[in-house]
């Protein structure tokens, strides 16, 4: 059985490798250089980064069959063109004509080197479908007193936010970064589903059965990287319980449910007079919480 590994906590400070096997775009009935706004037109915004610099090659037949542009990072592709034996690729949806991604088949994208944004939000990371860790953002993380205190976990936004200006010049940071404010609401209605604002995880919430499960996992990868739901796809990085995983990893799930742990523990050391366990209103949602923990945590991937 081949599960996917435990989440653990890194910051940004990773360091870029020399190496070169990002993906390659092909954009058919094109030709020259392609300013980024084309780029956006061609449904391909998720690709701009700061860190990134696009050179387009022309090529007589792509994937498609037709004649266009091969795109890529000159900084992560050595080779840019079109190498029908040696490229994987599939199709990326939504504009017409319909462009493409696809990658080296003996050196596929490590996200780590290949994929990383300028901007990287700290996380857990998690070994995905395609062998390598990537690093899934935390969204909601938790205030977590320690287990033999009588107060409870606090819920918090984790994600950075903007700076304003107030009428005398006083610096604020009062709200979440416009283009991460999907995914701190994504973190808040995954939470919501397991049933975390009233307290206690309903028994029948399966993860699994999460209404923004896919695009949610896609979304939370795709700020950390340069992704779209095709480049996952096409590297196998993703299935349903991979995503689960990755939700998961986005409310920090591990940490609430360890400090859980150790709450029920000192629970049942800590007996009353009649040989029952006091506890407060604290201590029954954190066992209730605990008692469905299991429903969490989905059946490792064979």
């Amino acid at each position: 059985m081949r599960g996917v590994a435990p989440a653990r906590r890194y910051s940004s400070a990773l360091r870029m490798a020399a190496r070169m096997a990002a993906f390659v775009y092909f954009l058919p009935a094109r030709q020259g250089s392609i300013p980024a706004a084309q780029i956006v037109e061609a449904g391909l915004h998720h690709i701009l980064d700061p860190r990134r610099q696009f050179t387009a090659n022309e090529c007589r037949e792509g994937p498609s069959g037709h004649a266009g542009l091969v795109i890529a990072d000159t900084k992560t592709v050595h080779r840019i063109g079109y190498y029908d034996q040696m490229q994987e690729w599939c199709r990326v949806p939504g504009v017409d004509p319909c462009c493409w991604v696809g990658f080296d088949k003996s050196d596929p994208p490590d996200p780590a080197l290949d994929l990383m944004r300028s901007r990287f939000l700290e996380g857990n990371a998690l070994e995905l479908g395609d062998e390598h860790p990537w690093f899934v953002p935390i969204v909601r993380g938790w205030i977590l007193p320690d287990a033999d205190d009588e107060g409870s976990p606090a819920c918090a936004e984790m994600l950075p936010r903007a700076w304003s200006l107030d009428r005398l010049g006083k610096i604020s940071g009062s709200e979440i970064c416009s283009d991460l404010r999907h995914i701190n609401g994504l973190g808040l209605e995954y939470l919501e589903y397991l049933g975390f604002a009233k307290r206690e995880v309903e028994a029948d919430s399966d993860p699994g059965e999460f209404p923004r499960l896919r695009q949610g996992a896609v979304d939370l990868l795709a700020a950390n990287y340069t992704v779209s739901a095709a480049e996952l796809v096409l590297i196998h990085a993703l299935d349903d319980q991979y995503a689960v995983q990755v939700l998961n990893a986005a409310i920090d799930l591990d940490r609430i449910l360890e400090w859980i742990k150790k709450k029920r523990r000192r629970l049942m050391r800590s007996p009353s007079g009649n040989g029952s366990t006091t506890r407060s209103g604290s201590e029954d949602s954190a066992a209730a919480i605990g008692q469905h923990s299991a429903t969490l945590l989905p059946t490792p991937k064979a």
